[in-house]
């Protein structure tokens, strides 16, 4: 393996950990959004462009690191000034990636699920006892669903997302 392909397998795991970081940051830059009834228009405004540049900003980083990681290697000239031309690691760089996705979503479906059956319980606890929903309650419990299902995707898809990202690098270069 050589420096370039050990630093093109760090810099596509850190594109999917911040993936999994936005995916997760995400729900909670609308949390405010119930909030903005009682706003300035012009506060309420300036929210949404954050929130806009935001996401815009996560889309083009995150794009950046999973796709185009030979071009960072190359502005940075991170393989350079070794002495060893080739480092003896025998894996194959996809196997790398396909591991870091699994540990991704496992990390993320142990972290989720306890969280979901909590929230699971506290609506039913609330459904007895004459409320509907909590003031958060559905809201959260859509997001820890949807993040508990993100897991167990990637998870159980490691392979077809390696693949995928595996596909998309290669029309990049």
């Amino acid at each position: 393996m050589t420096p370039r392909t050990l630093f093109l397998i760090i810099i596509k795991l850190f594109g999917l950990y911040l993936m999994v970081e936005f995916l997760q940051f995400l729900p909670t830059m609308f949390s405010y959004g119930p909030m903005i009834s009682g706003w300035d228009l012009s506060i309420a405004i300036n929210y949404f462009l954050i929130i806009i540049g935001t996401i815009l900003l996560y889309y083009f980083v995150i794009r950046l690191f999973l796709f185009k990681g030979s071009w960072i290697i190359d502005k940075l000239s991170l393989d350079k000034h070794f002495d060893q031309e080739i480092i003896d690691i025998k894996i194959d760089s996809l196997a790398v990636i396909q591991i870091a996705v699994t540990i991704l979503g496992g990390l993320l479906f142990i972290d989720t699920l306890p969280t979901l059956i909590k929230e699971i319980i506290l609506i039913a606890k609330s459904k007895q006892e004459g409320s509907i929903i909590r003031d958060s309650g559905f809201g959260y419990l859509v997001y820890w669903v949807c993040k508990c299902v993100l897991g167990y995707l990637l998870l159980t898809n490691s392979k077809s997302i390696t693949i995928w990202i595996d596909k998309k690098n290669n029309k990049r270069d």
